[in-house]
């Protein structure tokens, strides 16, 4: 501890990241040996959740205790997001599958999120000496207007023009489903150049404008009700999350506020959902049902209840199709990047996935998932290999979002929150979004604002 201590702050801060992952590590390893030797007459059902607890949560836990010890509390950090949100998803998993007589597809999907937790862990664990303690830029850069301006008022006009494509406004359309899918069928040119409305939100929360705060304000809000409309919830949800996460890195924000944002955003999201389902004449569902009788906190909560068994759900049908199928070789990694292309006749796929297992649901696609995605692509090889490289990828991200570039900063915290979307969604449901919104940001940042680059290098 003498070499920290002479060394000045940023020693410190590296000796107790450091720290942070030795103790998650270790904690991984004997959990995962406890394991190994838990006797078979253990319940199927509570030796599922006891595996899931062990891999996904413990190491969270254990990260988060230590970093309260040493008063660094970082929920970002890769030990703690990525494995939590993870579990958070598929927790209800072995339980629903079980309820309904399903064993055998209860133990692969425990077995294929336990393969991938490990190999992910190892990930941030080679990683280590990469990873830095949070610390916030010494100053704010200065932006300029027409950093902000300029992409608000293309993506503003991309929306119209998305709008056009779907016959109309599909958030308030009597069929957002059909109208938003539509919209994208042929070229999803005019739905991505409008998320520009992000990246110029997203450079306000990072960097310092002379617009006046009333209507920094106001272009955020137009941002989030133009976002809305397209009828893809996550759009806005993304736009909210990744300034959530920028304003966290660059002011103190509680762990009070962080976790009402959280809260409020969650409720947001399912509500949309809600609401989207009822205005598509999908009411046969339970949430649908107990919405239109107006027992919204009942509709809530079945919702996310059957939000992880959805997701679970979904990907054992992929573990099961990638058993059986000639892997995909990455084709679907690219796959919707393809259907952007003009004259494609490519359906999102999502879509196609759902035609292959045959299901025949009303509403959207089927999301593969990260991990069913690796295991539809490479087999297990790819799941092993795929989720320790995305373990290297999380702990060099969360390194970028100390960054003394603004660019850098923002292209990290789009990239987390992708991240941590596709662990549900899929890779190939999010590839293009990170290529595309980190490009224009560089490119916004160079071409309409030079002086914040000018800044940072001096």
């Amino acid at each position: 501890m003498s070499r920290s201590r002479t060394s000045g702050g940023r020693a410190i801060a590296r000796t107790h990241i450091t720290g942070a992952g030795i103790a998650a590590t270790t904690a991984t390893i004997l959990f995962a040996l406890l394991w190994l030797v838990l006797p078979a007459t253990q319940s199927q059902l509570g030796y599922a959740n006891l595996r899931l607890g062990v891999l996904l949560l413990a190491p969270p836990l254990v990260a988060f205790a230590h970093q309260l010890t040493h008063r660094e509390v970082d929920v970002l950090s890769p030990w703690i997001l990525l494995p939590l949100t993870t579990w958070l998803t598929f927790a209800a998993g072995p339980t629903v599958l079980l309820a309904s007589n399903q064993p055998a597809e209860a133990e692969l999907l425990v077995d294929t999120l336990s393969i991938g937790a490990l190999s992910y862990f190892l990930g941030v664990f080679t990683s280590l000496n990469w990873a830095r303690q949070r610390r916030r830029p010494t100053s704010v850069p200065p932006v300029s207007r027409r950093a902000i301006l300029i992409p608000f008022a293309v993506g503003a006009c991309a929306m119209a023009w998305y709008w056009a494509r779907a016959g109309g406004i599909p958030a308030i359309g009597p069929d957002s489903e059909t109208a938003r899918i539509a919209a994208l069928t042929g070229s999803g040119i005019p739905f991505y150049l409008s998320m520009l409305l992000m990246v110029s939100v997203w450079i306000m929360a990072a960097g310092r404008s002379d617009l006046p705060r009333p209507i920094q304000l106001s272009l955020a809000f137009v941002a989030v009700v133009l976002l809305a409309s397209t009828g893809w919830r996550n759009v806005p949800f993304a736009l909210l999350a990744v300034s959530l996460l920028l304003l966290f890195y660059r002011r103190v924000v509680s762990l009070r506020t962080l976790i009402l944002g959280v809260v409020m955003a969650v409720v947001g999201a399912v509500g949309f959902g809600i609401y989207r389902a009822v205005s598509s004449g999908i009411t046969h569902y339970e949430t649908s049902k107990l919405a239109l009788n107006g027992q919204y906190g009942a509709a809530i909560w079945v919702y996310l209840r059957d939000y992880t068994a959805t997701f679970s759900r979904n990907l054992v049908d992929v573990v099961q199709l990638a058993e059986r199928s000639v892997p995909e070789w990455g084709e679907t990694f690219v796959w919707n990047i393809l259907a952007l292309m003009p004259g494609s006749d490519r359906e999102p796929f999502d879509l196609v996935l759902k035609q292959r297992l045959g299901l025949g649901f009303q509403g959207g696609g089927l999301p593969p998932t990260m991990m069913g995605e690796l295991l539809l692509n490479f087999g297990q090889v790819g799941l092993i290999i795929g989720m320790f490289l995305i373990g290297i990828l999380a702990s060099r991200v969360h390194g970028m979002l100390s960054s003394s570039s603004m660019a850098a900063r923002i292209v990290a915290a789009l990239t987390l929150y992708f991240m941590v979307s596709a662990i549900r969604g899929g890779i190939g449901n999010v590839l293009f979004n990170v290529l595309w919104l980190s490009l224009a940001t560089v490119a916004i940042l160079a071409i309409l604002s030079p002086e914040t680059s000018e800044r940072v290098k001096r």
